[in-house]
């Protein structure tokens, strides 16, 4: 069996910085599948670029963060701040799931808004994801099995990975995506059962943000036969976006992570390791 490897641009639309990068990307032939956030400030740009990019996957990103919500602000009361916006990080919104302050009969609804619009945009949407992975939450996973299911999106991540050091148990987001990953199988299990598919395994996980070339070389060996994932974030620095979202983005190096991505020794490591670069669609 061959080892292939979908390198998957997520926050696609965050910025026309991060479109521009990615941009760049697919050109060059490296990124051949992209997460698209439907409201995020440049996602129109989005559309219109990938339109023109046939070959390239596009999935929805689904998010309950950082951008606005696609329903009226009446529709979703728990899931939106005062000021109509998303919670702006991850931290909030487990906030709100501690406290069962989340309706989730609310998510299904902003999740299909969300892929309506993508896909009412002339997009055929490839496969579904999470902003920050927020479906490793069991009722939100069934939420999206569910409506990958009603709009035949036969591609769902699960973005679990087995920890490849002691680093990467290090640090309390590290030590909570190792404790999750434990339960890979559970997520699986429910895939298979619903007829829908992802990856043979996921890698990224553990250095999203920071994928710089040793990172990058090193996720290669762990790519086996069959076919990896990798999300990544590639673009163009943006400073804007870093000092905003409530912080989420603060280290991101989306040049470091693009330029790593394009280069020779990236190149020549996937030759040498006999890797092909693939996309959700040929996995058929």
């Amino acid at each position: 069996m061959e080892k292939k490897l979908i390198i998957n641009a997520d926050d696609f639309g965050l910025s026309q910085s991060i479109n521009e990068g990615i941009l760049v990307g697919i050109q060059k032939k490296i990124i051949r599948s992209v997460s698209l956030f439907a409201n995020a400030p440049k996602t129109h740009d989005a559309v219109e670029i990938v339109k023109a990019c046939p070959d390239v996957d596009i999935g929805v990103h689904l998010t309950l963060t950082q951008t606005r919500a696609t329903s009226s602000p009446e529709k979703i009361p728990s899931l939106i701040t005062k000021e109509g916006a998303f919670v702006p990080n991850i931290q909030a919104l487990a906030k709100k799931m501690f406290f069962d302050q989340l309706d989730f009969q609310e998510i299904y609804k902003e999740f299909e808004r969300q892929i309506v619009k993508i896909s009412g945009s002339g997009i055929n949407v490839s496969h579904l994801d999470t902003n920050q992975h927020v479906h490793l939450h069991p009722k939100i996973f069934y939420i999206v099995l569910s409506l990958a299911k009603k709009y035949n999106i036969k591609y769902v991540r699960i973005p679990c990975e087995t920890p490849r050091s002691l680093k990467d148990y290090l640090g309390t987001n590290n030590f909570i995506k190792s404790i999750i990953s434990i339960n890979k199988w559970f997520y699986i299990r429910l895939l298979r059962k619903n007829k829908l598919q992802s990856a043979n395994r996921f890698l990224g996980l553990y250095c999203a943000g920071r994928l710089n070339l040793s990172c990058l070389l090193d996720i290669l060996s762990y790519v086996k036969e069959g076919v990896t994932e990798l999300c990544c974030h590639p673009g163009w620095d943006d400073n804007e976006v870093a000092s905003g979202y409530g912080g989420s983005f603060q280290g991101y190096g989306w040049a470091q992570e693009l330029t790593a991505l394009l280069s020779d020794d990236f190149q020549s490591a996937l030759k040498e390791r006999m890797i092909e670069l693939t996309n959700f669609t040929d996995m058929k």
